[in-house]
């Protein structure tokens, strides 16, 4: 069986992320052909999903918690559970339960199928507010102008690929990495795959403008 690494940062998820692992390990009853662990980053989160999540470890050695001392932002977060995850394939996602993780093994299946070394999630339909729908476009085009990704493909949070990538993204070592920019140093053997987007069940996003232009400005 291959080894799946399930990384998600967590911020102001005290409320959800049960639900989360509850769908992550549903999804993996009965699988055959994988098995996964969870690698949960607390972001320095100011609600109490710490010491949740210390304790739902301590019951389930498939998740293992990884606890920054200070917010470093989602991108900063997620790299450093990328050091942990000792999959053959890594799995980002967020912890809000807007992406089914039912939706993982469809990707795992068309990155197997396709040979490729990334598979990105595509929705449909964006259950998010018309500016953050604004955001999503504003930095697929970025990413397709300033660091050469392929023509159509859409990038978000929800994508699975292979461990050498994984590899390469955690040798950068310059301040400010953006993400999809060291993918697509790294590979243009990306695919989309279409996924259902829920709409969001508890609080709202984290992604304030500042945080959004933040990040866009970074990616520049």
């Amino acid at each position: 069986m291959k080894k799946v690494s399930i990384v998600i940062g967590l911020y102001n998820s005290e409320k959800t992320i049960k639900d989360v692992l509850k769908e992550i390990e549903s999804a993996f009853k009965g699988e055959t052909k994988y098995y996964y662990e969870v690698i949960l980053v607390d972001d320095y989160s100011p609600d109490g999903v710490y010491g949740l999540v210390k304790g739902l470890a301590a019951k389930d050695r498939r998740i293992k918690v990884v606890h920054l001392s200070k917010n470093a932002g989602q991108t900063n977060a997620v790299i450093e559970g990328y050091r942990y995850a000792s999959g053959d394939f890594v799995v980002e996602m967020d912890d809000d339960l807007q992406m089914p993780a039912a939706e993982i093994l469809k990707m795992l299946k068309a990155l197997e199928d396709g040979n490729y070394d990334v598979v990105f999630a595509r929705y449909q339909e964006q259950k998010e507010n018309a500016f953050r729908r604004f955001g999503s476009k504003v930095n697929n085009k970025m990413t397709e102008i300033m660091v050469g990704k392929p023509k159509g493909i859409r990038v978000n949070s929800f994508f699975v690929m292979r461990k050498f990538i994984k590899d390469k993204i955690i040798q950068y070592s310059n301040n400010y990495p953006y993400l999809y920019g060291i993918i697509f140093a790294v590979t243009n053997n990306v695919a989309n795959v279409d996924v259902v987007h829920r709409e969001r069940t508890n609080g709202k996003s984290n992604y304030t403008f500042k945080k959004l232009f933040g990040l866009w400005l970074n990616g520049f």
